[in-house]
This record gives C-alpha cells, sequence and structure tokens, in this order.
C-alpha cells in the first residue's frame, strides 16, 4: 500500500491562503455558488463493503460458462436398443453390453474457473488552512463556511464518481468503437482494448485497420470512417447481451424481455429517439422498477437512457505514426489574476488588434478582460482595459487594440476573486464520446467501515471512507500553539470487485450534434447496414 503524504503546516496566519472575503462595506446581501449536476456514476453502481481481515488485496474465484466436449457443445448420440427386444426373425441379435450399444455415448463437462485480484486504493480530499480568527472579521462568516463546506462535498462526490466511471471503463470486457467495417470484414465494432487500455488516458497506439478507419485518416480530431450510435447497433449489442445470459439480471423487465441500462448524452438520446425508421409503436417500453430511482421511466428497444451531462468526450489524432484519443474534460481550471511581463507587441494585420509577446499564457483565455500597465509614461495610451480575442500560444496574446508602436509593461487578468473551474469550450466541441451499457452485475464498488478499537483499550476516531468530512484542528507547538488554525478532511477508500465483465460495454462513438457532426445521416450512409 502506497505511503501517506502528510499534508505541509504552515507558519503562520499571514501565509495561509484567505478563504473568507471580509468586504463587508462593498458586498450586499445574499452569497451564491455555482454547483455540477449531479453525476449518475454516484448512484448506478451497486455498492458494498470491503471484508474485515481479508488484506488489502482478495483474489475473486469466476466460474466460466460450461457445455459438454471442447467444440459444438451439443453432445454425442446414439439409437438406444433395449436388451431382450431382438428379433431373431430380423436377423437382429441382443446388445453387446461390453460394446457402445450397451452404454451411451458420454462427452464430459469442461469447467474452468478463473481467479482474478482486487485491490483496495484510498485518497484524502482536503480544504485549504483556515484561520478561526477570520471569523471575526470576514463578512457572513458562517454562511461563507457553509458554502465551504459545501463545496467540499461536491468536489468529495465528484472524486469518487470519476473512480467509479474510470473503473467501470476498466472492468468492460467490451471495449468498441463504431465505425465502418474494413475491407473484407463485417466487423463494424472495433476492439479498443487491442492496445490494452485500462483507462481514458491510454485509449492510444492505434492503427488504422484497429480503429476501422483504413484511408481516412483522422482530420479535424474525427475519422469519417467513424459513426454516431445507431439503433441498429445498439440491437446488436442487445443479442449478443442475452446470448451471453446477461438477460436474467438486467436491471429491469418490459413485456418479459429484459431491458438494460444505457448511460448517454441527451444529445445521443436525442437522436436515437428520433432515428428515422423507428416505429412508434416501439418507441418507448417500461424501464422497469429498479430504474425507475434513477429517474429512468420508459425504455427503448430494449434499453433504458439514463443520462449524463458530462459523458467521456475524446478527439482523435495522429501521434508520430499510430492514433491517440485524447480525453476533453467539461471543466478547465482558470487561474485568478495572472501577471504576466509584455516584453513586445505587433500590430495585427487586420489593423484592429495587437499581438503581445508575453512571458507566459498559461491560464489566460480567449473572451477574458485584461488590464495593461506600460513600464513607460510616454506609452500611456496603451494603458487599460483590454478584451484577449485568443491564444495563439504559450508566449503571446492576441487584444482587441491596435497599438502604433511597439511597448512594454504588465499584463494583468480581471478575474475577481480568487481562481475557479471553468466550462471548457473544447468539451462542447469534441467529436467523440462514450456511452457505456450498465450492467449492475459487472461489478460492485467496495469501501470500508473505519476501525475505531483494536482492543486493549485502543480507541480511534469514526470516519467513513465515502467522503465525509472531519474538522481537523492539530495543536503545534511551533505551527498551531493556539489551536486557530485547521482544515476540512475526508477519507475516501474504493475497491472494484470484478464480477461479470463480459457483460459491461463502453462504447466510443461520434456526437450526433449539429455543431460537430452537420449530417448525422452518416449512420444510414456509412455502410453499417446497422440502422434504425
Amino acid at each position: 500500500m502506497a505511503a501517506t503524504t502528510i499534508p505541509s503546516t504552515t507558519t503562520n496566519s499571514a501565509v495561509i491562503q484567505q478563504n473568507f472575503i471580509n468586504e463587508s462595506g462593498r458586498i450586499g446581501e445574499g452569497l451564491f455558488r455555482y454547483a455540477y449536476d449531479v453525476s449518475p456514476w454516484a448512484r448506478v453502481v451497486k455498492r458494498g463493503l470491503w471484508p474485515d481481515g481479508m488484506g488489502d488485496s482478495i483474489r475473486v474465484l469466476n466460474y466460466e460458462r460450461a457445455l459438454v466436449g471442447t467444440s459444438s457443445g451439443k453432445g454425442s448420440w446414439s439409437n438406444h436398443r433395449a436388451h431382450g427386444f431382438s428379433s431373431a426373425a430380423t436377423g437382429n441379435t441382443p446388445p453387446d453390453i461390453s460394446t457402445s450399444r450397451g452404454l451411451p455415448p458420454a462427452a464430459v463437462v469442461q469447467v474452468t474457473q478463473r481467479l482474478r485480484e482486487y485491490n483496495l486504493a484510498w485518497t484524502a480530499v482536503e480544504s485549504t488552512r483556515i484561520d478561526v480568527r477570520d471569523a471575526a472579521f470576514s463578512f457572513q462568516f458562517k454562511e461563507q463556511m457553509k458554502m465551504l463546506y459545501d463545496c467540499l462535498l461536491d468536489a468529495g462526490m465528484r472524486v469518487w464518481s470519476y473512480r467509479t466511471r474510470e473503473e467501470y471503463f476498466r472492468m468492460c470486457a467490451n471495449k468498441v468503437v463504431i465505425g465502418t467495417p474494413e475491407s473484407g470484414s463485417l466487423n463494424s465494432l472495433a476492439d479498443a482494448s487491442v492496445t490494452g487500455a485500462v483507462d481514458f488516458a491510454t485509449l492510444t497506439g492505434f492503427s488504422l485497420a484497429q480503429l476501422n478507419m483504413t484511408g481516412a485518416a483522422p482530420s479535424g480530431g474525427f475519422s469519417t470512417k467513424h459513426s454516431v450510435l445507431t439503433g441498429g447497433v445498439l440491437r446488436d449489442i442487445y443479442a449478443r447481451l442475452c446470448r451471453n445470459g446477461a438477460g436474467k439480471n438486467s436491471g429491469g423487465m418490459s413485456d418479459g424481455a429484459p431491458v438494460f441500462p444505457l448511460l448517454t448524452s441527451p444529445e445521443t438520446s436525442d437522436y436515437l429517439i428520433r432515428e428515422a425508421g423507428t416505429r412508434n409503436d416501439l418507441r418507448w417500453g417500461n424501464a422497469g422498477e429498479l430504474l425507475k430511482p434513477l429517474g429512468v421511466t420508459r425504455s427503448l428497444c430494449g434499453f433504458s437512457h439514463v443520462l449524463d451531462h458530462e459523458v467521456p468526450r475524446f478527439t482523435l489524432a495522429i501521434n508520430s505514426s499510430v492514433y491517440d484519443f485524447t480525453e476533453v474534460t467539461p471543466w478547465t481550471y482558470q487561474a485568478g489574476n495572472i501577471s504576466t511581463a509584455i516584453s513586445g507587441a505587433a500590430t495585427a494585420s487586420s489593423g484592429t488588434a495587437t499581438l503581445l509577446t508575453v512571458t507566459t499564457s498559461v491560464g489566460i483565455v480567449a473572451g477574458s478582460s485584461v488590464t495593461i500597465t506600460p513600464s513607460s509614461a510616454a506609452d500611456e495610451e496603451y494603458s487599460g482595459s483590454f478584451r484577449v480575442i485568443s491564444v495563439p500560444s504559450a508566449t503571446t496574446v492576441l487584444i482587441d487594440k491596435a497599438w502604433t508602436d511597439d511597448a512594454t509593461g504588465t499584463l494583468v487578468t480581471n478575474t475577481n476573486g480568487q481562481a475557479g473551474w471553468v466550462e471548457n469550450a473544447s468539451y462542447h466541441t469534441a467529436p467523440y464520446e462514450m456511452s457505456f451499457i450498465l450492467h449492475p452485475e459487472v461489478m460492485e464498488a467496495l469501501t470500508r467501515n473505519a476501525t475505531t478499537s483494536l482492543g486493549a483499550g485502543t480507541n480511534f476516531d469514526p470516519t467513513t471512507r465515502i467522503g465525509d468530512f472531519n474538522w481537523v484542528n492539530i495543536r503545534h507547538e511551533q505551527y498551531n500553539p493556539d489551536g486557530t488554525f485547521g482544515y476540512f478532511r475526508g477519507i475516501l477508500e474504493f475497491a472494484s470487485k470484478p464480477m461479470k465483465t463480459q457483460f459491461g460495454w463502453a462504447i466510443i462513438h461520434r456526437r450526433p450534434d449539429p455543431t460537430v457532426l452537420a449530417a448525422p445521416s452518416i449512420s444510414v450512409t456509412s455502410g453499417l447496414g446497422l440502422t434504425a
């Protein structure tokens, strides 16, 4: 088990990051907080408890499906001839009990098992250090403290949700990319696990043929050989799931047939509902009682749609001689007020903008406001606030002000307050996304009950392992003698127990968003033969 890193301590309150705004004379009533949509991954995977006394690594035994023999599984049959029913008139003689006519042919059932190991992992989520003396000077201190705590709960839940999603992806035995079959093949589901992908960062190293895109190398982040998710593709997967026995505990039933949860984006769900050729009488069915807590009340052609507004999205591009998927996250970190030195300026060819050469443009985003302070009084005309048009490189920034002369100075971003997470514009234009077939028997997410005593009079603080936060205030002779510095800390422990991983599907496909895929009819004209 990896060693724990002890958080560094601070020497005095002056260097503790200020968490609370104390400008009470300039802040009106009301405090507001941005939040996130609740991820379905926080509740779609079954949870359990790690067994005590079993160490931090456990093996689970899986029995594979069994048939007789090693070929067709049909067995061998022969006509049964009962002893004593022979007739001399017809030339028959009693069967010889020592030959195969005296016993039925037998075939051995080949039973195989697989041992799989799983481990307990953990992480900690903490707040920045807080000086309790801020309470005497900060505006609406209690309200701000509550919002800080709520932000921690959001962050902790998202850490758990992200872990659950990536572990489910790792467990899925079926990781595929939908694309036009290669020449001479009928397989439209390219195997995305062929290069050993275990998480989103390792969806790399593919050849053109491995992703069904020979003759259509990616351009602009995608290949034209790849398709959106269609009803036909889902029906093909549905048949495979049923053949594999996944329908027994699928999560729902409709008219006696299993219903499987499909976790997908609202855009893909809408496309599947409206897809040409879908019969109205088959468009909706009953999703089953077990899926109603997730907000799912209906199903479409054997799949209930569980909507995720933050499905994984990707771009695809060449990397040396191979091709890599790169995840595009929905949020990007925007730093607080960034200051960088301007060493040069050149008016753009349009005559309406200026390209500034700066020490670093990291953290500066297009559309943001910046303030420029020239280093020379002679360049005072270049002083003021301007809008960032674009950030062409790591050392250049294009602003909406035409300068007629070179100038130096300082550029500062106009971000009120501290840094924060903002929407990532690239997420809205990423050409690929990933949908999942969620089956309750693919894996179980285990956590651990905290140990409160080891006997012999020992006692430990009770803590949960799913992101509940406790206030930590540890006195220290030098750093915290008065007990006035503290922070919130939560522990998360997670283990992925593998079960019937063949039931899990992770499907990479094009997005049916008109801003990315102007003609969703690619699913009809691509030659897949798997449309509605």
